[in-house]
């Protein structure tokens, strides 16, 4: 706040030889202070002057961590026993997927039983069945 009250009064007053700094001493020390004031003020600054004056503070952050890493290990087993899950439901619908095939072509051989059975039971009359499993 100082420096920056000597920079407005040496822009006011121009060039004044009571004045001892010059203009561009007082912008260097006014970049350097609020430089170091930016260092004192950071968050990690921050939280190491907690760390140091409270222990609490300290137990606060490693609960933190450790719930984050709780979650993150909960969140990778999700994730892997949704792929198991997935390639187990895939191997399933594989093998579903034949028997249906299986069960169309064992009922296709059944109408043809059926109609052939009905043919002969009327004298070698044409039977067409209509329907069907199909996929």
């Amino acid at each position: 706040m100082f420096l920056k009250l000597r920079l407005y009064e040496s822009d006011k007053e121009g060039t004044v030889d009571s004045i001892v700094e010059s203009k561009q001493a007082l912008e260097d020390m006014l970049a350097k202070v609020e430089e170091i004031l930016d260092l004192l003020t950071s968050t990690t600054a921050l939280h190491y002057y907690n760390i140091l004056y409270s222990p609490k503070y300290l137990d606060d952050i490693l609960q933190k961590i450790e719930q984050k890493e709780n979650i993150i290990e909960r969140s990778a087993a999700i994730v892997s026993m949704s792929k198991e899950r997935a390639k187990e439901c895939a191997q399933e619908a594989v093998a579903l997927n034949k028997k249906a095939q299986v069960i169309v072509k064992k009922s296709k051989e059944l109408q043809n039983e059926v109609c052939k059975d009905i043919s002969q039971r009327y004298n070698g009359r044409k039977v067409f069945m209509t329907g069907g499993a199909t996929i």
